[in-house]
This record gives structure tokens, sequence and C-alpha cells, in this order.
């Protein structure tokens, strides 16, 4: 009974003990599974971690390729971007971006042209004839008699957008002459109101012209002169004459009018006398008209006023910035605005 119980006494240990190596082993089996299942996850990780690397090594290479093809060398910036932060739009100027002193300054950043040019005298005898505040069915009948003549002259247009209105502007371009800007809306008190007024006014027309004719017109003329009395009272003229100049744009007023709104309104000799009288005293004459819809006489009157000049020696063109404006305000009277002139040049 001994030697049995003996025996069976070793069989029980050698039980326990494959059991507690049972256990054992699978303590083993865990940790090493457990070891296996971390390291294929720092794996993924480290290739999730290279994929990424690699990305972004790949971005800023395409970002680099960007800045070569950039015509400016400018990565975070198109040029459209540029105007609107103030940059310079000369290619030789390496100046930083420009800090607008006034905030209209920042207003239509496309509303600028690039007039890179020395307005000089003409050599001969030169007559300009403008006319302001059309188009309108006068503006035909004077279209009609400087075709006939041969000759180019002015016309400083307001906001029109029926048919008609849009032909006649197309049909000024389209003949040789010079489309100019006064205003869209002619209204004195509402756009000398301020220069945020006077600036919206002025785009307005800017963008008709445009989309009509094909062309940014790059001259204008104040309503009521550079020395308008609005201007004046609001307080604005120095600054409208700055901000003007800096876009770019060049200004004209005149040396002759012709009186022609006037009221009542003169007779065909009257604006004919007016218009030629002072002939003989300036050998540039930068004639005021009107060809706005009451303005017949002035239309009947062109005729017997390109005869006089032509009889004097003179001969006929139109405007351009090539040629020196009269101007009656200019950027010199207001010293407090001339550093303002091209500031972001």
């Amino acid at each position: 009974m001994i030697r049995g119980g003996t025996i069976y006494n070793r069989r029980n240990v050698v039980i326990f003990k494959l059991v507690i190596m049972g256990f054992i082993g699978l303590i083993v089996l865990s940790s090493v599974t457990v070891a296996i299942v971390q390291s294929l996850r720092v794996s993924a990780l480290q290739n999730d971690v290279e994929q990424l690397t690699q990305q972004v090594i790949l971005y800023k290479q395409g970002a680099g390729d960007a800045q070569d093809k950039s015509p400016t060398g400018s990565s975070s910036n198109s040029s459209s971007d540029i105007k609107n932060i103030g940059e310079s739009s000369d290619p030789g100027d390496s100046t930083d971006a420009v800090h607008y002193t006034k905030p209209y300054q920042k207003l239509y950043p496309d509303m600028r042209v690039d007039n890179q040019v020395e307005a000089k005298l003409p050599e001969k005898n030169t007559v300009y004839l403008t006319f302001d505040d059309g188009p309108s069915e006068n503006t035909v009948k004077v279209l009609d008699t400087l075709k006939l003549y041969g000759i180019r002259a002015t016309f400083f247009v307001i906001g029109r957008e029926d048919d008609e209105s849009l032909a006649l502007y197309k049909r000024i371009v389209d003949e040789g002459h010079t489309l100019a800007i006064h205003s869209y809306t002619h209204n004195y008190e509402q756009i000398y109101e301020s220069v945020d007024a006077y600036l919206a006014d002025f785009n307005r027309l800017y963008e008709l012209l445009y989309k009509t004719t094909g062309q940014y017109p790059t001259m204008f003329r104040f309503p009521g002169g550079s020395n308008n009395v609005y201007a004046e009272r609001s307080g604005i003229t120095g600054e409208l004459i700055a901000e003007m100049t800096r876009r770019g744009f060049v200004y004209y007023d005149w040396n002759v009018s012709s009186q022609d709104a006037s009221n009542p309104p003169p007779s065909i000799s009257s604006i004919t006398n007016n218009a030629t009288k002072y002939s003989r005293k300036s050998t540039v004459s930068q004639v005021l008209f009107h060809d706005s819809k009451p303005k017949v006489n002035t239309a009947a009157a062109l005729p017997n006023i390109i005869e006089y000049y032509a009889a004097e020696g003179f001969v006929f063109d139109r405007l351009t910035p090539e040629v020196t404006p009269v101007q009656f305000k200019s950027l010199s009277d207001y010293s407090e605005y001339a550093e303002d002139d091209h500031s972001d040049q």
C-alpha cells in the first residue's frame, strides 16, 4: 500500500509540474505574441511616418517648382494679389509691399494705368477739340463732321448704357478719336462728397468703357474742372489729384472755352467766336465743347470753327498722355499730398 501511495504521489507531482510548465509556456507564448504584435505596430507606424515624410518632401519640391515657374519669382501671391497688398508692379523695383496711408488707396486695385510717357508740347500750332457730357444724338452730328474733315478729337464721356450710347462709345474708338472719362453720373454733389465716392463713380464708367470697347481709358476730365467748387468745398481737391495721379491717370482742363454751357444757350455765332477769339494768342488750344443732347448749336457751329483754325494754319489732333495737359490745379499746388504721388510705383 505504501508503494502504491508513493507511486500515486509521484504521478501527481509529475502532473503538477506539467501543469506548471504549461502555464509557464502559455505566459511565455503570450509575451512573445504581444511582442510580435507591438513590433508589427511599430513597423506600420514607421512606414506611415516615412510615407508622410516623403509627401512633405514632394510638397516642398512642388512649391519650389512653382516659385521657379512664377513670372515674379513669388510663391505666395499672384499678380492680382500683389496689386491688392500694394506691392510695386514695376519688375525692376525690389522694394517690399507699400504701406498705404489712406484706406481708399486699397479700393479698385485694378483701376490704374501705366502711363510711363513724357508729355510735351506739339511742334506745330495745334488745336485739340474736346467734347464733354456725351454721348447723345449731337455726338453723332459731331462725329459726322469730324469724319468729313478728317479730324480726330477727344470725348470726355458720361455713363449711359442704352444701345445707342454703347454704339457711340465704340464708334468714337473705331474712328480714331480718344475716349476718356468725365464721370458716370455727372452728379457733382454726389461724386465730390468724398474721395471714395469719386473713385466709385469713376470705376463704374472705367469698367463700362472697357466692357464696351475692349480698351481701358487712361485720361479724364474732372466735372467742372480741377478747380471746381464742389471738391474745394469738401476739401478733397488735393487728395483727388494725388490719388488719380498715383494710379497713373492724366487729367485735362482747357485753355479755350466755347461757353456753350451758358444759359440761355448761346447762338452759333457766339460759340464760334468764343472758340476762336484767342487763337492768335496761343500756339496750343485745348478747346472745351459739350455734345450733350441740348447742345444743338455746338454741333452746328463746328464746321465754321474747324475752317477758321485751318485757315490760321493750325493742325488738329486728339489728346493723348503724350500731350502736355492744361491743368487749373496740379499736384504742385498741394504740397502736403505731393509725397504720396506714385507711392506704390
